[in-house]
């Protein structure tokens, strides 16, 4: 609740949306070789509610993989190590996956050295630039409230918290972030965000 409810709806509808896209797909694709291959799914599957009941309460969330089409699973072989193998349950990855367009790179910089870089996703709409990166941390540049050259910036840590502890100690060996977006014909845009706060409870709004 410490996050603005902008960031929190955000976050939840980003993720939840996605999420119904995915299992609507699934169903279509599960009826269709159901339909061709009759897989002897009883009938009453298709019409009673799905409903959680005490034997479903030990049930262990996994990694969900996206592989290209054709791709050979062989048994015992974890399909995150294969070849064009995308982790779909980062929202970072999927939409990445699915909408290429909105991929950005993300590099952290200590007196110009790089510390790190990580994958990020944006999107542009009224003048703001909203980056997450890594699933972590949450940048929104709002280029309506300009001040000479800069531009005024929210930044927070998203709730995933396996996400921020594992871009936390890069952000503390930072002292910058550039927001690296491709425009086509081998041009960049950047956006570029000094990270001189305390990365512990990361909360600002700066130019």
């Amino acid at each position: 609740m410490k996050l603005p409810y902008r960031e929190r709806f955000f976050a939840a509808t980003s993720l939840f949306s996605m999420l119904a896209v995915i299992i609507v797909r699934l169903l279509g694709i599960v009826t269709d070789l159901n339909k061709r291959f009759g897989f002897g799914i009883d009938a009453k599957a298709w019409e009673e509610q799905v409903i959680l009941t005490d034997q479903d309460d030990e049930i262990v969330s996994q990694k969900m993989v996206l592989l290209p089409y054709g791709t050979k699973l062989a048994e015992g072989v974890d399909p995150s190590t294969l070849p064009g193998a995308v982790d779909a349950t980062s929202l970072t990855e999927f939409r990445r996956a699915i909408r290429p367009e909105c991929a950005a790179d993300a590099f952290f910089l200590h007196e110009k050295e790089t510390i790190g870089e990580f994958h990020a996703i944006y999107s542009w709409e009224n003048g703001i630039l909203t980056v997450l990166v890594a699933d972590a941390l949450l940048l929104e540049f709002d280029t309506t409230k300009k001040h000479g050259a800069e531009a005024y910036v929210n930044s927070s840590f998203t709730p995933n918290a396996e996400a921020v502890k594992r871009l936390l100690p890069t952000v503390r060996k930072s002292d910058l972030v550039r927001i690296v977006i491709p425009c086509g014909d081998g041009k960049n845009l950047y956006a570029i965000y000094p990270l001189a706060m305390a990365a512990d409870d990361m909360k600002s709004d700066r130019g």
